[in-house]
């Protein structure tokens, strides 16, 4: 709806979206792995490319620069397959410590996010499968799929810019202060 005001506006545009941004482990698992070094986790081998967030605003600073890419919608990407499983081990390497991952039912996990409070207790019903985007109960627009995506529309900052996307690790050491 938003979207489609921006492009019926008359004026030059282009949209960026971006799916799973790394930052969103440590919004959703950080206070957990602040405090007992744990994840609780009822998708740990659930595919996703997540982003940096320098990846994005390169993408929007390119746009805003290039007339070129006026009028283009990019879903961005970053540019590794990782599952969940696989986050927190290269979590749990850029803090130098161990860190379990509880492997438990979506049910579990929203309880156990929404006592936690913040940003994960906020938006659990979403991440784990109990309402869409949009907020309808019942609903959920996040597959549970351990295969990758074979759909060609997803783009990575090397192919917008020709620069070389920011990897999960990358992200996870840059931020590795914000864990402990």
């Amino acid at each position: 709806m938003v979207e489609q005001a921006v492009m019926d506006s008359g004026l030059d545009w282009s949209i960026v979206r971006p799916g799973e941004f790394a930052t969103n482990s440590l919004l959703i698992w950080g206070p957990a792995i602040k405090v007992s070094r744990r994840v609780v986790e009822p998708f740990p081998d659930q595919i996703g490319h997540p982003i940096h967030e320098a990846d994005v605003a390169d993408v929007v600073l390119a746009n805003l620069l290039d007339p070129h890419r006026l009028g283009r919608i990019d879903t961005i990407i970053g540019p590794e397959s990782l599952t969940k499983r696989e986050q927190v081990a290269v979590i749990a390497e850029a803090i130098g410590e161990q860190i379990a991952l509880d492997e438990v039912s979506a049910e579990q996990a929203r309880d156990f996010y929404r006592a936690q409070g913040g940003f994960a207790a906020a938006n659990a019903d979403f991440l784990f499968g109990f309402e869409s985007y949009d907020g309808i109960e019942g609903t959920a627009d996040e597959p549970h799929d351990t295969r990758a995506p074979e759909d060609d529309a997803y783009l990575t900052l090397d192919q917008i810019t020709g620069t070389p996307a920011r990897t999960f690790r990358h992200w996870a050491h840059g931020h590795a202060s914000d864990f402990i």
